[in-house]
């Protein structure tokens, strides 16, 4: 899927703003890929956001929590940052949050991770971030190239870490 100006989230259903997408598709069983990607304190695989802590495991809508995030795989130094669940998903396979240390008119990110059905025990996980408010524009000419890359970034650690569970098949 190529990258989009926008894709709805749960906070902002009519798509406003702009979006950093990835994507990759896997073959293993959803319920695995699945499970992986709610194993917050095992995130190490991660190279986007190896941090991710949630006072409940897994974490429920409204729950806050905190990750560090590194943009690109060199990065020495990683942005920690608050976020909020917004949506857990589990007969969809679908997960998201929404970023909190911002005022709402400066900039409201939101992730969305996804897992579909492409059939034949495959799936595409998917994954992007929609931001709206003031600060979007200088967000997008300073790293939306890195946010890109980090969320397909994502998508291929997650591949490989589910792949390693089942043996290497």
């Amino acid at each position: 899927m190529p990258h989009h100006e926008s894709l709805p989230t749960p906070s902002n259903p009519s798509a406003a703003g702009i979006t950093f997408y990835g994507s990759t598709i896997i073959a293993a069983p959803a319920s695995l890929i699945w499970s992986t990607l709610l194993d917050f304190p095992n995130y190490s695989w991660n190279t986007f956001t190896p941090r991710v802590d949630f006072p409940a495991q897994p974490p429920s809508v409204g729950d806050t929590g905190s990750l560090d995030v590194y943009l690109s795989a060199s990065d020495k130094q990683s942005r920690s940052t608050t976020v909020e669940v917004t949506l857990v998903d589990e007969k969809n396979y679908r997960l998201a949050w929404k970023g909190m240390d911002y005022p709402t008119w400066a900039l409201r990110p939101e992730r969305v991770q996804e897992i579909v059905d492409l059939g034949d025990g495959k799936y595409e996980y998917r994954t992007w971030e929609t931001m709206q408010g003031a600060g979007v524009f200088v967000v997008k000419w300073i790293v939306s190239g890195k946010l890109d890359e980090a969320n397909r970034r994502c998508g291929e650690d997650l591949k490989n870490v589910v792949v390693g569970k089942m043996g290497g098949k």
